[in-house]
């Protein structure tokens, strides 16, 4: 998928999420939180990528309170552990649900669950049109740090479980016949509350 491609089906699940507190009827009691975030994903045997840095960008509507609809996208650029040439840029959009625990001392834990679509697209010397899709069911925690009454501050650990079936990508090692992978997250950012 081309990076306009993938911001086009981003927008228009964001836009459906943002769409739904109007015909529900709740509008009324909607808090809408935006922002950044960044992380990293740490190096896996399955499929065997090289851990990386990403960036992307958050969003997320309440629409009964503890209960949040969240939606992350980002792109995470590695490698594989297996050929240090072969580059892969892996692009995610995320749904979730996220339930917020009772605030203490400015801080509220929070816990989710949820899927993704992730696109593995090769980059560089390989077809651009041998990219993988697949779909992962995630989820996970994280704690939110209110720094003022419109901006928080939010640290997140999350699993993404996916299935893998890679045949032509130099990114598994022959002895690895998983067809299942786990991935981490790690991810840091801003929220701006609406």
């Amino acid at each position: 998928m081309k990076p306009i491609r993938f911001v086009f089906f981003t927008v228009i699940m964001c836009s459906g999420i943002m769409v739904h507190p109007l015909f529900a009827g709740q509008l009324y009691a909607a808090r809408v939180e935006i922002g950044p975030i960044g992380g990293y994903v740490p190096s896996s045997s399955r499929p065997g990528l090289q851990g990386a840095l990403f960036g992307g960008g958050y969003m997320a509507i309440r629409i009964w309170k503890p209960i949040w609809i969240v939606t992350e996208v980002g792109m995470v650029p590695t490698t594989s552990r297996y050929d240090q040439t072969f580059t892969v840029n892996l692009f995610f959009a995320r749904g979730a649900v996220k339930i917020d625990l009772p605030e203490r001392h400015q801080v509220r834990p929070y816990f989710f669950l949820g899927g993704s679509r992730m696109e593995f697209d090769p980059a560089g010397r390989v077809d651009a049109e041998e990219a993988l899709w697949r779909w992962s069911v995630d989820g996970g925690t994280g704690i939110k740090y209110r720094l003022h009454n419109r901006l928080s501050f939010q640290l997140t650990a999350r699993f993404a479980v996916i299935t893998t079936k890679v045949v032509r990508f130099p990114i598994v090692s022959s002895d690895n016949t998983s067809k299942m992978s786990i991935y981490s997250f790690f991810s840091s950012g801003l929220a701006v509350h609406f």
